[in-house]
């Protein structure tokens, strides 16, 4: 029984000693010279060594005039050694600080506080003297300088201690981290000549992440996306016999759209960027916040010249063919057929506007549809389909038209002539009067026959199987026909109710688009606009609408819900989007009672498709 005691009372003070004891924790702080010159540079070192892992936390750095602030590291490291045939393990973080001397003196780095584990431990204080000239950077350690951002935090950190920080050297200083360089192909154009800007990051380290904080905003520009990186794919690179690794960050194509100087603002980054001279846990780099921003370029912007405009000129600039066709050279009368009109070329086809078409009164324009797209090769389209509906018959020809523009590359105008077309209406195929006349002489003579007095019954027969079960077979059938409403009924309500929802989310959300339009956001109506077309065809089309171009969703309607809004969208789509991606300068231009007029004409529209479709 002794021993037992004796055994857990040993069990005990192990257990109430292990528990006790701490680590052993020495903090210390060093420089790399005590004798400096005004200039120089010098490391600050605090030191925390301990035989026990432990939480350090960032130390406080005493308050100092003399010294500005010029970067931060910080290194970890573990050592075992066998002493008396027992490990001991020390492990050490190290946190290193390099400042410049701005004027002589003799001055005391006070002490440095450091949190280690809960427990707070001071520094030694340090004497420094400062001597007159000097100014090179070789006096402290080796390793080279790097540059501090105003956003790193223990840069605000320190200059709130009161040290000073410093700004980033312009793109062109290739001793940063990373800088953003910009790429332009002209600076001087026309008005409505392409500018390929492209926007690059280079480095000569690892980057573990990226944060675009501003995208050019690009006033004067009608912009148009080549590329936007979603990820960094490096290219080696030489700079001034310095090899580099580069990606591409975006590519627009620019079309100036007002004669004067433009400016291609700059794009701004922020990134982690793991440096090769800075080591964090386990020997790896440790990465390191930094802002970047390319410069901004002038672009000398020329007024089209006026020699030799032609009349009939609109606007477009670039190279262009353009062509037209109809859907065939044979319709019927009374039967609307599709003139479509194509431009193709290099520039911004976006901006051609539908020419005037001088066609024969006897052709009714019933509806007009377009469509457009810019490539990243720097093509694009835009095609135009009218659609007429013959009023007589015989043959017609629908003139050709001319369509001028204006080439940069000859610096001169062109103009492009279309074929005429002939066309043969053969007559309708619907009912004529005689036809109609016909069916109800037709109609009537067989009423007659129903009207007629039923024959004799010749003779007798026995009653069938359905004659003795009549009752029971009727009772089962409007039982049947009874569980056949109700169950349509329930899911007509049901239907209703759905119909009713939507209908009342989607005034709710016009309501927002109109509150916009009273304030002349136009990027904010066209986006909610959008929002709510997207989430309308959404529900119609069963699709869902999450990866869904406005198209396909359209395509998925069922037909008559598709026939009453296809053309209403195709009317309103280009507007729409317009609304949300042009330019200022496009958006000051707007006609607020026209979008007004077509956003009633867009919640009409959508309202009467909910309305009539059993979604």
């Amino acid at each position: 029984m002794l021993k037992k005691t004796g055994k857990y009372l040993f069990a005990l003070i192990v257990f109430m000693w292990s528990t006790l004891a701490v680590a052993e924790v020495q903090v210390t702080a060093t420089v790399s010279s005590n004798e400096i010159k005004v200039g120089d540079f010098f490391d600050y070192r605090v030191t925390v060594r301990s035989d026990e892992s432990v939480n350090v936390a960032e130390p406080r750095l005493p308050s100092v005039e003399a010294f500005k602030f010029v970067s931060r590291s910080k290194a970890s490291s573990t050592n075992t050694s066998l002493v008396n045939g027992e490990f001991k393990v020390v492990r050490q973080e190290v946190f290193i600080y390099r400042f410049q001397s701005t004027k002589k003196g003799k001055f005391n780095l006070g002490s440095t506080e450091v949190t280690v584990s809960g427990e707070t431990h001071r520094t030694n204080r340090i004497a420094m003297t400062v001597k007159e000239g000097g100014g090179v950077a070789g006096r402290g350690s080796s390793r080279p300088q790097v540059p501090v951002d105003d956003d790193d935090p223990f840069s605000q950190l320190l200059r709130q201690r009161g040290f000073g920080g410093y700004r980033s050297a312009p793109p062109e200083n290739l001793k940063q981290a990373f800088f953003i360089q910009v790429e332009v192909d002209k600076t001087e154009v026309f008005v409505g000549e392409q500018v390929t800007a492209s926007w690059y990051i280079y480095t000569r380290y690892n980057i573990s992440d990226i944060d675009t904080l501003k995208y050019p905003t690009l006033k004067k520009f009608w912009k148009e996306d080549i590329e936007v990186a979603t990820r960094l794919n490096f290219t080696q690179e030489i700079v001034n016999g310095i090899p580099y690794r580069r990606a591409l960050l975006a590519r627009f194509a620019l079309f100036p759209i007002k004669p004067g100087k433009a400016f291609i603002d700059e794009y701004k980054a922020k990134c982690e960027v793991i440096l090769s001279g800075v080591m964090g846990s386990f020997g790896f780099g440790r990465p390191r916040s930094y802002t970047r921003s390319s410069r901004t370029v002038a672009v000398n912007v020329k007024e089209l010249p006026k020699e030799g405009k032609p009349q009939d000129f609109s606007g477009a600039v670039g190279t262009y063919k353009v062509e037209s066709k109809v859907s065939s050279d044979k319709v019927k009368l009374n039967e609307p057929f599709s003139y479509t009109i194509r431009f193709d070329g290099s520039g911004n086809a976006k901006r051609i506007d539908l020419p005037h078409l001088d066609v024969p009164d006897s052709l009714e324009q019933y509806d007009e549809k377009s469509e457009s797209k810019y490539f990243k090769s720097g093509k694009s389209y835009k095609e135009f389909e009218v659609l007429f509906i013959p009023r007589e018959p015989g043959k017609i020809t629908i003139p050709g038209f001319t369509f001028s523009y204006f080439e940069p590359s000859s610096k001169s105008y062109v103009q492009r002539v279309t074929d005429a077309i002939d066309i043969e209406v053969l007559p309708g195929t619907g009912l004529t009067e005689n036809n109609n006349n016909l069916e109800l002489e037709d109609e009537n003579k067989n009423t007659k026959k129903r009207a007629g007095l039923p024959g004799p019954i010749v003779e007798w027969k026995e009653p069938g199987l359905f004659a003795k079960f009549e009752w029971e077979i009727w009772i089962g059938a409007y039982g049947f026909a009874l569980l056949l409403l109700i169950g349509k009924s329930l899911v007509a309500f049901g239907l209703i109710q759905v119909r009713r929802d939507l209908q009342k989310h989607v005034g709710q959300r016009f309501k927002k688009v109109y509150r916009y339009h009273s304030q002349e956001k136009w990027r904010d109506v066209g986006a909610e606009a959008l929002n709510v077309l997207n989430l309308v065809l959404a529900e119609l089309s069963g699709e869902g609408g999450a990866n869904e171009s406005v198209v396909n969703m359209v395509r998925k309607l069922p037909p008559s819900v598709r026939q009453e809004l296809e053309g209403l969208i195709q009317s309103q789509i280009a507007q729409i989007e317009a609304l949300s991606f042009a330019p200022e300068e496009v958006l000051a231009a707007v006609d607020k009672k026209k979008v007004l007029k077509d956003l009633k004409d867009l919640e009409k529209g959508l309202s009467a498709a909910i309305e009539s479709n059993a979604i």
